[in-house]
């Protein structure tokens, strides 16, 4: 049902005091038009849409002019303020004895409402029933860009959600663009696509902005609109929308085989097909496990396979001082996403709002009062929703989640990740040197089964941060032994300036660049490291690790995976005269 026959339904029901959530004023002036015509059609009286804001004052919505004269609603053109607008409504026949019915649209009324005459007046309107008789109706519209109603409002006004716009909708900006048909139809439809989630006049500016940066309509359209419309997106900064080409692709990870073929089998739910069949849409997954294991990585991956945009809440961003701002914010960020119609919605490391059960810090501080309402309320918009939003989770520890979390409903899988195999550490080793343009053939087995022994227990992320601190190493290497040759050909007044430059590097620095041949200083050159220079890079990172996760949280991260998730990996082939694999526990603690 659309927004207009959705505001006749509810002015036939009686309903006198509407709350509509807007951002597209526009378009909801038209809506409002459009149900006053329908209603003067079917009441067979006339049905006056009009609005009111502080800057102008009273309008009719048909033409947008302002009201200045008794022609039309003759008791209300002269108020001066919304308290007194709405004391007009008092009197019996303020529109005129033969049409004394409207849809009196308040503007901005997020700033209205602070008034106490405008809530007291409203009330008393509401309980008094002057707004609905026998003769008359006249239907008060709170028009918002939020849900920042207040709280003496709630429990007269009912809310009505209006949204954004479609995708047939935004069509019609993008045939208005290419009004000369250089682009086929399935790239229009991709490009209205792409705009979804933003209103009618930001898609306009967007997509021709979009043609201005791209120098004309073609294929390249697409990355501009992306990049645009992310930026609209910071305006929320509960939201992150990134676009495709800032995502990793899942070559750029290792260790999660078995969860990429579940993800591939749910994509297939967003096929005509499957829409034909009545398949149902998935509601999304919950991932724990050991920080560092690339979980925030896979949920870009998880969009790309959906081919569905990414958009990352920030969980801790909703929380506000006010009572009920945080619980107004969330909503918006549902309207937002369930505009979109379908995106991935990653909530990274939600166990940090969650991990102090105990809190009762209403500004919403870790584990907060205000935060598991928070999540409550997510997790009842997640069991209820029948759209194409897929929802992931992403959690560093479980010991104070709470179960209706990851109560099935919510989400469809729990899946964990564990600490990286050897074979995987070798593959995440390998995805980072292959990533900076190091030839794998540059080090020997021997080399790499010193990496892999070396990094026992060690995560992606630790073991990236080798690679870059190994390769430092050896451009400094370079840049030293560069410095030097370059003092021995310079002139003299040059070379106390050089000489400063190598001096400020430590002996072993020196004595290692000064030894380098040609082939290793070649290799430097490029910051190529040594295996050596690795080797010392992942001892380095193993032993300066600080205690932020503890090794007790680590296994129970992976007894409660055993107990309840699935794992991200394929299980390995056992051998039939093997016993049950067994790994060797440390007490390190993790990063």
């Amino acid at each position: 049902m659309d927004f207009t026959q959705s505001l006749v339904d509810h002015v036939l029901s009686g309903y006198s005091i509407i709350s509509v959530v807007c951002r597209d004023e526009a378009r909801a002036d038209d809506a409002i038009c459009k149900a006053a015509d329908q209603l003067s059609e079917i009441r067979k009286k006339r049905y006056w849409p009009l609005g009111w804001d502080p800057f102008i004052g009273l309008r009719n919505l048909y033409n947008q002019v302002k009201v200045l004269d008794d022609k039309v609603a003759p008791g209300l053109h002269e108020a001066r303020t919304a308290g007194d607008l709405l004391k007009t409504l008092m009197v019996p026949n303020a529109l005129g004895e033969e049409d004394d019915n409207c849809l009196l649209v308040l503007k901005d009324f997020q700033n209205i409402q602070d008034a106490k005459d405008v809530r007291r007046v409203l009330r008393y309107l509401y309980a008094n029933g002057h707004l609905n008789s026998p003769k008359s109706q006249r239907t008060v519209i709170l028009l918002q860009p939020n849900h920042s109603r207040h709280v003496d409002l709630e429990d007269i006004a009912t809310e009505l959600s209006f949204p954004l716009p479609d995708t047939e909708k935004l069509l019609e900006a993008v045939r208005q663009l290419d009004h000369n048909n250089e682009a086929s139809p399935d790239t229009h439809h991709t490009w209205a696509k792409a705009l979804q989630g933003l209103t009618d006049s930001e898609a306009t500016n967007c997509l021709f902005l979009a043609a201005r940066y791209n120098r004309g309509i073609n294929d390249g359209l697409l990355d501009h609109i992306q990049s645009i419309k992310s930026t609209i997106f910071e305006r929320n900064p509960a939201l992150k929308y990134t676009s495709a080409e800032q995502i990793a692709d899942a070559q750029d990870i290792s260790g999660y085989d078995s969860f990429f073929e579940y993800i591939d089998c749910r994509s297939l739910a967003y096929t005509r097909e499957a829409a034909e069949l009545g398949l149902d849409l998935p509601n999304g997954v919950a991932i724990f496990g050991v920080p560092g294991t690339g979980k925030s990585v896979v949920g870009g991956i998880i969009s790309k396979r959906l081919r569905l945009p990414l958009v990352e809440f920030k969980f801790s961003a909703l929380f506000r001082s006010l009572l009920g701002q945080s619980e107004q914010q969330l909503r918006d960020v549902i309207d937002k996403v369930t505009s979109m119609d379908g995106c991935v919605l990653l909530i990274d490391e939600v166990d940090k709002a969650l991990g102090n059960p105990g809190s009762q810090d209403g500004a919403g501080g870790a584990g907060s009062e205000v935060a598991t309402r928070l999540l409550g309320e997510l997790l009842t918009w997640m069991a209820k929703k029948r759209d194409r939003t897929f929802v992931v989770f992403t959690l560093n520890r479980v010991a104070n989640v709470p179960p209706e979390l990851l109560r099935r409903g919510r989400v469809d899988a729990l899946y964990y990740v564990d600490l990286p195999t050897d074979d995987e550490r070798r593959a995440i080793l390998e995805i980072h040197l292959r990533k900076r343009g190091i030839p794998l053939n540059t080090y020997s087995a021997q080399d790499w089964e010193r990496f892999v022994s070396l990094s026992a227990e060690m995560v992606g992320a630790e073991l990236e941060e080798a690679v870059t601190a190994a390769r430092f190493s050896a451009f400094q290497d370079f840049y030293i032994r560069s410095r030097q040759e370059r003092l021995r050909a310079c002139p003299d007044p040059d070379k106390p300036v050089l000489a400063a430059e190598i001096e400020k590097f430590g002996a072993d620095a020196k004595s290692r660049a000064f030894s380098l041949d040609d082939a290793a200083l070649r290799l430097a050159g490029r910051a190529v490291p040594t295996a050596d220079q690795i080797c010392a890079a992942i001892r380095l990172d193993y032993s300066s690790r600080v205690a932020a996760v503890r090794a007790d949280d680590i296994k129970a991260i992976q007894d409660f995976g055993k107990k309840h998730g699935r794992p991200v990996r394929r299980p390995a082939k056992a051998d039939p005269g093997a016993g049950p694999p067994r790994r060797r526990a440390r007490s390190t603690q993790f990063e």
